[in-house]
C-alpha cells in the first residue's frame, strides 16, 4: 500500500469547525475518489484554517496516476506532502 499525506489551508484565512464544514466549502479533496483511492481521511488542523488529508492507494503507480489527474483545489494551498509505502 502507498500513502500520501498533505495539508490544505484556506487561502482566505477562513476557519472551519470540522471536516464536514471544509467539505462543504471545498469538496472531499480526493478522500472519496473510488477510482484511485482505497481509503481517505480528513481531519481539521489546529486553529481550523485547514485540513490534513490522508489518501491510501493499492500501490505507488496508482498514487502517481491519481496525481496526474489533479489540478489542485481552488482557494487552497497545499503543503507538507509526505509519501510513503507502508
Amino acid at each position: 500500500m502507498h500513502q500520501v499525506t498533505f495539508n490544505l489551508n484556506a487561502d482566505d484565512g477562513s476557519v472551519y469547525a470540522d471536516a464536514a464544514a471544509w467539505v462543504t466549502a471545498f469538496g472531499p479533496c480526493g478522500t472519496e475518489n473510488q477510482e484511485f483511492v482505497t481509503e481517505g481521511t480528513m481531519t481539521v488542523l489546529d486553529g481550523g484554517n485547514g485540513v490534513t488529508v490522508v489518501l491510501k492507494y493499492a500501490d505507488e503507480a496508482t498514487a502517481t496516476a491519481h496525481a496526474a489527474t489533479v489540478n489542485g483545489i481552488v482557494g487552497t494551498t497545499c503543503s507538507n506532502v509526505v509519501e510513503a509505502t507502508v
